[in-house]
């Protein structure tokens, strides 16, 4: 399963809209739909928020992004 797709299904179950997420990743929910999409390549600062606020390890989400994760610095 790809970045996007996994996100999403995270998201879903539990039970948070797009803009719930953005809101309380504090992101912009636009980037929330573009990462959905596939139209964003989060950094690790997003990675690192969404994991928080979805309850994942950011390990969990390396297997789903195309190359490998490399935090911000």
């Amino acid at each position: 399963m790809n970045l996007p797709a996994y996100v999403k299904q995270k998201r879903l179950e539990k039970r948070l809209s797009q803009q719930a997420l953005a809101d309380a990743a504090g992101l912009h929910v636009r980037s929330i739909q573009r990462l959905e999409k596939g139209q964003l390549n989060p950094h690790g600062y997003t990675l690192h928020r969404l994991s928080t606020i979805l309850e994942l390890n950011l390990n969990e989400l390396e297997p789903h992004l195309n190359g490998p994760f490399t935090p911000d610095k």
